[in-house]
Order: structure tokens, then sequence, then C-alpha cells
């Protein structure tokens, strides 16, 4: 049985979509190179329960980064690596893993199969663009 059917977390579920970092080029009209930069792409999409950390450590690491964490959790089998950036389907928030799922699992006995993750709410840096295909080498992004 999954996770995300069971009703334990219902009021967390929400769809992710993987947002993958690419670069690209835009030649010039002399053979250049005019722009070299970096873009996110959506990729696939995904259910997971994202929770809000409110646990006292949480709360102080949030004073101080001034960042809000979460924990993902997701069917097991899927990989969530630290670094990955994600778009909140629901409210079309961007976060980053800061902690991957592979050794957050549960025991293979369990009923219910599951991994968790730790993301950090997030923003793209401002001059990388969200696309939702990648940028022709020679066209703008």
């Amino acid at each position: 049985m999954s996770i995300l059917q069971n009703g334990i977390l219902n009021d967390y579920y929400t769809e992710i979509t993987f947002l993958d970092r690419t670069s690209y080029i835009i030649p010039d009209k002399y053979g250049g190179i005019d722009t070299a930069a970096y873009q996110y792409i959506k990729g696939a999409t995904i259910g997971v329960q994202l929770i809000p950390q409110e646990t006292t450590a949480a709360q102080i690491a949030q004073a101080i980064t001034e960042k809000k964490y979460y924990t993902v959790v997701v069917d097991k089998g899927n990989v969530l690596d630290k670094g990955q950036v994600f778009l909140d389907n629901k409210d079309n928030q961007i976060y980053r893993i800061t902690e991957g799922n592979a050794n957050h699992s549960t025991p293979d006995s369990a009923g219910l199969q599951f991994t968790f993750a730790k993301a950090e709410l997030w923003e793209l840096p401002a001059d990388t663009p969200l696309v939702d295909t990648p940028t022709n080498n020679n066209s703008e992004p």
C-alpha cells in the first residue's frame, strides 16, 4: 500500500514537478557566443507529502537562516538527491532538497513502504529562467 493512498497525511498531499538545470548558448551573428546561461526545465511529476517542520530545532534554524524547512515523504523507490529542485504544483513554490532520502526509509517488513527527505523553501537565481521546454541554441529563453 502506498503512503500517499493511506489517508494518514492527506492534508499534506501535493504533486511536485522536478526542475532540471541545463545550460544553453545563443550564438552571435559573428559565429561567437552572445549568451551562455542556465535555465530550469520542468520534468517529471510525482505525488508527495510535503510536511512543514515545526520542531524547536527547525524553528531555531528558521530564525537563524530565514528559510522554511520541510519533510518530503515519497513512496519507496523514488529517489530524492541533495540539491534537487522541485516545484509544488499546488502553490507554485520552489523547493530544494537539503538531505536526500537514501538513508531514510521504512524497513522491508513495514506495511507502509516510504522514504523521506528534507527540503527548504528556495528561490531560483534571478537570472535563471524556468521554462517548459529547453531553449534552442538559436533562440531566446
